[in-house]
């Protein structure tokens, strides 16, 4: 692959007046020779997402898009996008705050050789992450605050059911593991019931585009009635009863 090189020039004309009347180059050009949008994003992809390193991201650029790039160049690219975050993450959690449900989690990472912890907010449109050494509610408040009016989805962690919003409910993959441990452990009739029928609405859910009104309403109204009628069931096993009572099947 050759990259596109772009050559912008100028010109300058001295008047009769004695006025000397110079062009402008585009107001995103700011030296001599620079990388566009598209090795930027490129190079932001490889080293934010995938976490590959700068010497590798310059053997990348290098082998495939034939672009000699060094490793302070690199960082001086990856500075650029960095500079912006702050009016991209007003404009995605302003997305998120605003949307029916947001989906959140938090899990343990290494920074350095410190313990952090990698928290995000995302439905189907946008993605918000934060690191932070901490697990607390805390960092809830700081980066996606109190204001939050949709549905909750997440795995019922103490600092996330503490997050402002009109309803939790716990992810329907979390709830799916906690009843096949009850079936492995216990062989809970109860949950491999329950456990099939969540799948079987899965199953029916992907052909929601083709399924008419008023049968998705049918489909919508015998669900629940079957959802009430597991949660009538009552248990001595204090593992099935924790789950059945907990607000993530209410």
């Amino acid at each position: 692959m050759k990259p596109i090189v772009t050559e912008f020039q100028t010109i300058e004309k001295r008047c009769s007046c004695g006025c000397t009347n110079t062009g402008h180059y585009p107001e995103d050009i700011k030296s001599h020779v620079q990388f566009g949008k598209n090795i930027t994003a490129i190079a932001t992809y490889l080293n934010a997402c995938q976490y590959i390193l700068f010497k590798r991201v310059t053997d990348i650029l290098s082998d495939i898009l034939c672009i000699k790039v060094s490793e302070g160049t690199l960082d001086n690219i990856l500075e650029r996008p960095s500079a912006k975050d702050s009016v991209h993450a007003d404009e995605i959690k302003h997305g998120l705050k605003t949307s029916d449900w947001v989906g959140s989690d938090e899990t343990g990472i290494r920074i350095g050789s410190e313990n952090h912890y990698l928290w995000v907010w995302q439905n189907n449109y946008f993605s918000f992450y934060i690191n932070d050494k901490s697990r607390s509610y805390k960092v809830i408040q700081d980066n996606f605050g109190e204001d939050f009016e949709g549905i909750s989805l997440h795995d019922g962690y103490a600092g996330q059911n503490q997050t402002h919003a009109m309803q939790h409910q716990q992810c329907l993959p979390y709830i799916m593991r906690r009843l096949q441990a009850l079936i492995d452990m216990k062989r809970n009739l109860w949950a491999y019931q329950l456990q099939g029928l969540f799948r079987s609405l899965i199953r029916v859910k992907k052909k929601r585009s083709s399924i008419p009104e008023d049968i998705w309403g049918k489909i919508q109204n015998r669900a629940k009635w079957l959802l009430d009628s597991f949660l009538d069931f009552k248990f001595k096993d204090k593992d099935a009863e924790r789950l059945r009572t907990s607000h993530s099947l209410s």
